[in-house]
């Protein structure tokens, strides 16, 4: 019998809770082996000469009937996948969710599917896109490598690389897990999901969630007395997959000599998504497919520090904070202004210890802010969607790379960002 089939991989990929285009790639990986298998059975025979055993011709039928119900099988998966691209209804209270452990939540859409919420500690290897399925745990910087080279570190990375979606522009579409990869390095070297910045996983194009954004009032009355009332208000977060991608250049000699190329390629794919993230939540303008950033929300309110800043600045907008039924936990700062901060002393030249409200907050640097900007609130009110499915371009003629003797690497995804509420955060301007 053969030890892959179709039922194992689709109770895997239920057990895993796999999204129907997970399960199909995961069915197209199946069928890659399984053709692989049959070839191997004949390329054997005729190396020695010889016809098909019986053995050798039964496993090449089981082998042909298996790859039916493959094929059928991923054009079930097709056709739930595109009835699943609709928007999905979540209905949140105040920015959260049920708790899920490590900070996480879950909401439920109006067809009653769960939709994970990760908070910062959180990864998406360790959600949905976890599974045992094969090439799950394979490493995505040993991927591109072997795309680059033609050398593969074992047959499971090839067998990765041959099931692995392909265009006609030679893009790749990567497994899930490793797609998890790229999307995890990036938000672990953002400093607006250090600070706390939450990740929805988008399970279609478009998520729309309803959000609480004003309480029923409560009332007191006597026996047969008209109770007095009014109904909660609701808001609308919409999550709609922007496309945003980057490129990643590198020497032939450095992906061909340097042991550790594997590891330069994720960090630098990583870091560059990281930046943009970065910079689109912090200061994004809506213009064209780009999100609307922090200093740019609508809802977001505004502290104008007009000079030097001050731990007094912050503790104001710590209030402004507060004043919303808001619970900051962290401020995001320039270099400027951590060593402006930093330097404050008192009539004795000594320098001044934060206050204790500023002290219980995470203190972030980036270069992303410019010197006259600082942001303070709760962070966790900012939202990245992430439509996971990267997609990975290896040229050696794109640009200037094939007089340069380099290769360009791009990578792309899909994704939004949005705030929950808002007015819980609270951008500070005029910094000199």
């Amino acid at each position: 019998m053969l030890g892959d089939t179709v039922e194992k991989v689709l109770e895997d990929c239920k057990k895993a809770r796999c999204f129907p285009n997970q399960t199909g790639f995961s069915l197209r990986n199946l069928v890659c082996k399984l053709k692989a298998d049959g070839q191997n059975l004949v390329d054997r025979a005729e190396r020695d000469g010889r016809e098909l055993t019986q053995r050798e011709e039964e496993r090449c039928s089981e082998i042909e009937s298996e790859l039916r119900r493959a094929n059928t099988a991923i054009e079930q998966t097709e056709r739930e996948h595109a009835e699943g691209q609709k928007p999905w209804l979540s209905f949140v209270r105040d920015g959260r969710g049920a708790s899920t452990g490590r900070g996480g939540s879950t909401w439920v859409d109006a067809m009653g599917n769960s939709i994970a919420v990760l908070s910062s500690e959180q990864n998406l290897r360790d959600t949905q896109y976890r599974s045992n399925l094969p090439g799950s745990n394979l490493d995505v910087g040993d991927f591109l490598t072997g795309l680059i080279t033609g050398r593969w570190l074992n047959q499971e990375l090839q067998a990765a690389a041959q099931g692995a979606g392909t265009d006609t522009a030679g893009g790749y579409f990567l497994e899930p897990t490793m797609s998890a990869q790229i999307v995890d390095l990036a938000r672990n070297k953002s400093v607006l999901q250090r600070a706390g910045a939450q990740t929805v996983i988008m399970p279609t194009s478009e998520l729309a969630m309803v959000k609480i954004t004003g309480d029923p009032s409560v009332s007191w009355t006597g026996e047969n007395s008209t109770l007095s009332f009014t109904t909660s208000t609701f808001g609308r977060v919409t999550f709609r997959a922007r496309k945003m991608g980057c490129i990643v250049k590198l020497s032939q000699e450095l992906v061909e000599d340097a042991p550790n190329a594997s590891q330069i390629i994720r960090d630098q794919l990583g870091k560059q998504l990281a930046l943009e993230m970065d910079r689109a939540g912090l200061l994004g303008d809506a213009a064209g497919e780009e999100p609307t950033g922090i200093f740019n929300h609508p809802d977001v309110q505004g502290s104008s520090v007009g000079g030097s800043p001050s731990y007094d600045n912050f503790l104001d907008a710590i209030e402004l904070a507060e004043t919303q039924n808001g619970v900051p936990n962290a401020y995001i700062v320039s270099p400027s202004t951590k060593n402006t901060l930093s330097k404050l002393k008192d009539s004795q030249n000594q320098y001044l210890a934060p206050p204790v409200a500023l002290t219980g907050l995470d203190r972030l640097v980036t270069n992303q802010l410019d010197t006259s900007r600082a942001v303070l609130g709760d962070m966790s009110q900012v939202m990245f969607g992430v439509r996971v499915g990267v997609r990975v371009e290896v040229s050696r003629i794109a640009g200037t790379a094939y007089q340069d003797d380099q290769v360009w690497i791009r990578a792309r995804w899909r994704g939004d960002i949005q705030l929950a509420h808002a007015n819980h955060i609270v951008a500070l301007t005029g910094i000199t």
